[in-house]
């Protein structure tokens, strides 16, 4: 009987350990699964979800609650306030039907100055998508059959032909190639060329439109709209620092900017600093002034500091005094809004478009970004818990 109780006793810890065994050891966990990681990495599983997963799909559905109650006022107006790169993807998205009917509005010029920010090698595979009669019809313009075509090197068609055509033929190709539904036409346009596009819209197009963007899209409007807003609650010093730090945005601005705020520029100027803009101007530009004040270039090299000044640079029209600062704005000269004083840096900032805006916000401090996302992700939960 005891023999009995102790075979038994002796199966039942067996099976214990064994279930152990196949309940926390089994099967071992690799090195690669567990290196580097504070619980066990188990790369078979599907990805957890994250905060930042439920937040973006949070924004998405708030967006497109919202975006449902809006008037079809809001709705184009949303069109219009965004940045060029999301109207891109609305072009992108929408039905053939509709884009072909706005490519048939735009001009010779608009398709021109769209094949002219192509790379080269895209003008080649947009030529080669093209039909066959314009194909024919452009290569008998370079004396040359689609058979001679077909031999040429990649370096020997662009010279050879894209390198050649006129302003109609590349635009022909270009509307050619649109026109055809390929969905990369309006990949490759660029800001300028997104704005030409949006100039031929109606309110009931960009409604139209903005009823196919998918609710990605929906969502990064409204947060690109949300950040320009943003960008007006920072303090003046803050708005000129982000500016600062973006040439190519300052240099866009700059180039709306009309005579009276380069005048003004000017008109603040330390008497030094007005001679070194002068001789940072373009020489076309120093010529047409000294002309104008009974110099040559080689005279005033002669001339002191003072006489710079009285001779020069105190006897400038306003006209004057506004191109050459623009011309050095334009430049790229990086000490031009350093030397701007408030009220000037603040003629620039009213210039900004909300795209412009909205990317300023990647140089905001790092504070005022929390604080963005913070605000942003309150009103995406006020949004969702309202519906």
């Amino acid at each position: 009987m005891s023999r009995n109780r102790l075979l038994v006793g002796g199966l039942v810890i067996v099976a214990a350990l064994v279930i152990a065994y196949f309940a926390f050891v089994y099967p071992p966990v690799s090195k690669e699964d567990t290196s580097g990681a504070i619980g066990v990495a188990n790369k078979y599983r599907n990805e957890q979800i994250t905060d930042k997963d439920v937040m973006l799909k949070g924004q998405e559905e708030a967006a497109a609650a919202a975006f449902a109650l809006m008037s079809p006022e809001e709705k184009a107006a949303m069109f219009d306030r965004t940045t060029s790169d999301l109207q891109k993807s609305v072009f992108a998205t929408a039905p053939t039907e509709m884009t072909s009917k706005l490519i048939a509005r735009a001009d010779n010029a608009v398709f021109s100055r769209y094949w002219a920010g192509l790379a080269k090698e895209d003008r080649i595979a947009m030529f080669e998508a093209a039909a066959k009669p314009t194909q024919d019809a452009i290569l008998k313009s370079c004396n040359m059959t689609l058979a001679q075509y077909s031999q040429l090197s990649q370096a020997e068609k662009q010279d050879k032909v894209m390198g050649r055509l006129s302003e109609a033929n590349m635009a022909r190709v270009a509307k050619d190639f649109a026109l055809a539904g390929n969905r990369s036409f309006f990949e490759k346009m660029d800001a300028q060329c997104v704005k030409d596009f949006g100039t031929l819209l109606s309110r009931d197009d960009k409604i139209n439109l903005m009823g196919y963007a998918p609710r990605p899209v929906i969502a990064s409007m409204e947060y690109a709209s949300f950040a320009a807003d943003f960008f007006g609650k920072a303090a003046p010093e803050q708005q000129f620092a982000m500016l600062e730090r973006s040439p190519e945005i300052t240099t866009a601005v700059m180039a709306r900017a009309d005579n009276a705020v380069f005048s003004r520029f000017w008109a603040g100027l330390a008497k030094e600093d007005r001679i070194a803009m002068f001789e940072a101007a373009s020489k076309p530009t120093q010529d047409a002034i000294l002309k104008s004040a009974g110099f040559t270039l080689a005279q005033y090299s002669q001339l002191s500091q003072a006489e710079k000044q009285d001779k020069v640079m105190g006897r400038l029209s306003e006209p004057n005094m506004a191109r050459v600062a623009k011309d050095v704005a334009l430049a790229g000269n990086r000490s031009f809004f350093a030397k701007a004083d408030a009220q000037c840096k603040n003629d620039f900032v009213t210039l900004l478009d909300r795209g412009e805006r909205f990317n300023l916000m990647g140089y905001a401090p790092e504070k005022m970004k929390v604080e963005m996302e913070r605000s942003y992700g309150e009103m995406s939960r006020v949004s969702r818990e309202s519906q």
